[in-house]
């Protein structure tokens, strides 16, 4: 028998807001590399994987050190959906193994899935020596690889974002969110 399989989408959906933005808000001040960046992004000179990648890199010391992963999760702990949360339980109820995945850094993605009863949490960051940014169709051939069909069953996926519309439809039921509206 297959496993089920429920999958969740971290920003704008399992939490009001985006993380990722929310650190970079919040570091941008202290790391001129960073600001350069923000800055070169929002005038459209680099693509959204470039400003991911470059912004993960300039960040990575920060992220890295003591207490970062608890201090950042008791923030997001308050942003949660409470509509979310209810669906996490009716699909825990149901047998299905609880998967987070977002587009920002497994840095910290994978200890808040921890904290908040996910069985496991990914984001993007360095695999295999390049980096793999869980966007769009990233987050479907990451998940694919992750757990094959063979021996999973696909059975519920939530998110906001119209990018994981692919992996939105790759599941037997699926919702697009837009509860933080």
């Amino acid at each position: 028998m297959k496993t089920k399989l429920a999958i969740f989408d971290l920003d704008d959906t399992l939490i009001r807001g985006d993380s990722f933005r929310m650190l970079i808000l919040e570091q941008v001040k202290k790391n001129p590399h960073l600001a350069i960046l923000v800055a070169l992004r929002a005038i459209k000179l680099i693509g959204r994987k470039t400003f991911a990648k470059q912004a993960h890199k300039y960040l990575l010391p920060y992220m890295n050190r003591d207490g970062f992963k608890k201090q950042f999760a008791e923030k997001l702990k308050p942003l949660i959906c409470e509509d979310v949360l209810e669906k996490i339980s009716e699909c825990k109820s149901k047998g299905c193994k609880l998967v987070l995945i977002s587009a920002s850094p497994h840095d910290y993605v994978a200890y808040f899935a921890k904290l908040t009863g996910f069985a496991e949490g990914f984001g993007s960051d360095w695999r295999n020596g390049r980096y793999e940014h869980l966007h769009g169709s990233g987050k479907l051939e990451f998940l694919r690889k992750q757990y094959p069909t063979t021996q999973y069953d696909w059975h519920y996926a939530i998110s906001d974002s119209p990018s994981d519309y692919a992996l939105l439809n790759s599941c037997t039921n699926h919702e697009i969110w837009n509860g933080n509206v």
